[in-house]
């Protein structure tokens, strides 16, 4: 499980078999949990279902976004997920806001992706 993340609608956290959790910031009473499904079959270790989440997710804008091992990524809701954007590829880093609209991703093949969270891939190189 990485690490968890405060924002406007509680503490999300994700496991590493990409299980959402949601926690009342008051009570740590869970208020939601979904699976995320991924786009793709991801690779990786410790994971028991689910493509899996490498990392914690990162606040872009208001929202909390979770980048998946097979490389999409999620807008996440405590009512379930929104895919974000696609970097097409396997990541196993955590990617980084540039803009409350603007991904930074890494994939496993080194190819630095730039996502528009509007769901249309920004840019690569």
């Amino acid at each position: 499980t990485a690490g968890p993340l405060l924002t406007g609608d509680g503490i999300v956290l994700v496991t590493g078999d990409g299980i959402a959790v949601w926690l009342d910031p008051a009570t740590g009473t869970i208020t939601g949990d979904y699976q995320l499904t991924g786009l793709r079959d991801g690779h990786g270790p410790y994971r028991t279902a689910g493509p899996g989440a490498p990392t914690a997710p990162v606040l872009a804008g208001r929202d909390p976004v979770v980048v998946l091992l097979d490389g999409s990524a999620w807008r996440l809701r405590p009512g379930g997920p929104e895919l974000a954007g696609d970097a097409g590829a396997p990541v196993t880093t955590r990617p980084a806001a540039l803009r409350p609209d603007t991904l930074a991703v890494l994939t496993a093949g080194a190819l630095l992706c730039f996502l528009d969270l509007g769901g249309h891939e920004a840019g690569r190189r």
